[in-house]
C-alpha cells in the first residue's frame, strides 16, 4: 500500500527522525536496554530514519527493515547503505 502525499510528508519529516533519534529512541532504551550483537525486524521501515537508530543506538548486528511502498524501501536503502548488509530494506 502506498502511502498518500500527506502521509508521505509526515513520515519523511526531519522531525520524526528527530523525534525518533531523541525522545522514542532514548525511551525505549529505557525500558529495554540494547541488543547488542542480535538482529531485529522492523516492520513499517519509511524512510529508513528508525532502522538507523536500532542500529546505532540499541547495537543490533543486523536489521531487515520492511516496508509496502516501494518509493519507502528506496529511501530506506539509500539511507541504511553506510551500514552494509547489517541494514537491508525489502518490500
Amino acid at each position: 500500500m502506498k502511502l498518500n502525499r500527506i502521509e508521505k510528508r509526515l513520515v519523511n519529516n526531519p522531525l520524526r527522525a528527530a523525534l525518533q533519534r531523541y525522545y522514542e529512541g532514548p525511551l525505549l532504551m529505557r525500558l529495554g536496554g540494547r541488543i547488542d550483537g542480535k538482529e531485529a525486524l522492523e516492520i513499517g521501515c519509511g524512510d529508513g530514519s528508525g532502522t538507523e537508530v536500532v542500529l546505532t543506538l540499541f547495537g543490533a548486528a543486523e536489521v531487515l527493515a520492511i516496508d509496502l511502498d516501494p518509493e519507502m524501501v528506496l529511501k530506506a536503502q539509500h539511507r541504511l547503505r553506510r551500514f552494509g548488509e547489517r541494514g537491508e530494506a525489502a518490500i
